[in-house]
């Protein structure tokens, strides 16, 4: 067992230095490290550079005709021309996701380093505090959620490399160099959906620490004749107040763009399946391989990592509703003295108001109802689509 966690820790490290060094080269962390004083300041020159070579991969997409010698393609928009009408829809959307994307991380620069700062900090007081080497460091969803993360990274770019090449062979280096540039920038919006993942992972390893070290003080109050010390709940209480505020901001900071990624993922699935219904009832062209191979895994890929999206904010909701569950345990015991009794109270009543959740855009809160339901509306859309173009198909 020691083994597989030193092992299941060194993949986690590499993980998240790869993330970090593929960001910093491709310009998506704009910011400079003053190791005096361990922080992160924003830097023009950095920002500069991003904007330079991001422009020149959104405008190498755009100019070179990715979409060449499409024979198939032309084919279904020909048969049906609602398919070429929801493909345009779903361009546009991946574009202005993509632009979105960038423009935020240009302009909020500032604050998500006042916000990686912050976190920074929270790291560093972790470490000092709440046992992290029995604590932190044994948190298996923590290590998992950033792997299976990293793996989907990794499956969506050869998705894409390989559904444009299964459907059009290189047939001139425009054509070469547009989908290398294409998938370039696919990377590159995932890399930035993966930096506000690994904050919400960081948020659930953090509240899941708090929650075990209440777990103990609990313990402590039924072994050692309510041995509890009282600064420390005031602190935990301080520090998950710190936690919801900077969770607060990074929400602001990363939910449009993250939504769009989403709705790009579930469009992408309808449109999948509306041309597996144009190709193989219609054109009745559907090969083996396409059908086995090249369409499920678009489909279970982008539905795999829709869901992992979703998944990690519920897991971290979970953990903060944890928390009133645990401070419900000391008033099993009758005798509390009379500061300790004040501080869970205080902390109970806190959390009786604010909650971890993560609400996107003021709008709705990003659980796995909601998830549910965008999945049940995608199928929903699917069976419009085809109803509606039935006609032609």
């Amino acid at each position: 067992m020691k083994g597989s966690g030193s092992w299941r820790k060194r993949v986690v490290d590499f993980t998240c230095s790869s993330i970090l060094y593929v960001s910093l080269a491709f310009g998506l962390l704009p910011f400079k490290y003053d190791a005096s004083c361990r922080k992160l300041s924003r830097s023009k020159w950095l920002i500069c550079y991003s904007i330079v070579l991001n422009g020149g991969l959104v405008w190498m997409t755009l100019t070179l005709n990715v979409a060449e010698s499409l024979p198939l393609e032309e084919e279904i928009f020909r048969r049906s021309p609602l398919s070429k009408q929801i493909s345009s829809l779903l361009r546009m959307l991946s574009l202005s996701t993509t632009l979105l994307a960038f423009f935020r991380t240009w302009w909020r620069s500032g604050e998500l380093a006042s916000v990686l700062n912050e976190f920074m900090e929270l790291d560093t007081f972790f470490s000092r505090h709440y046992s992290y080497k029995m604590d932190m460091r044994s948190c298996l969803v923590f290590d998992n959620y950033i792997v299976y993360k990293a793996v989907f990274i990794v499956l969506e770019i050869s998705s894409t490399l390989f559904t444009e090449y299964s459907f059009s062979p290189i047939s001139s280096w425009h054509h070469f160099v547009g989908i290398l540039a294409l998938a370039t920038q696919h990377l590159e919006v995932l890399l930035m959906s993966m930096h506000f993942y690994l904050a919400v992972i960081h948020t659930y390893r953090y509240i899941w620490t708090i929650n075990r070290q209440l777990l103990r003080l609990a313990n402590n109050c039924w072994t050692q004749d309510n041995v509890v010390d009282v600064a420390e709940v005031e602190r935990m209480l301080q520090v998950y107040k710190r936690l919801l505020e900077l969770n607060d901001r990074l929400v602001i900071l990363y939910d449009l763009q993250s939504l769009l990624l989403m709705m790009t993922l579930l469009w992408a699935n309808i449109i999948t399946a509306f041309f597996f219904v144009v190709i193989n009832f219609s054109l009745r062209k559907m090969t083996a391989f396409m059908a086995l191979v090249v369409i499920p895994q678009i489909t279970i890929i982008n539905c795999w990592d829709f869901w992992l999206s979703i998944a990690v904010c519920e897991r971290a909701t979970c953990a903060g509703r944890a928390t009133p569950a645990i401070l419900k345990l000391f008033s099993d015991f009758p005798k509390l003295e009379g500061e300790l009794e004040r501080a869970l109270e205080m902390f109970a009543l806190w959390l009786s108001h604010c909650r971890l959740r993560y609400r996107y855009c003021g709008l709705f809160y990003m659980d796995n109802a909601l998830g549910f339901k965008m999945l049940v509306t995608g199928v929903l859309y699917w069976i419009v689509l085809v109803q509606f173009d039935f006609m032609n198909l």
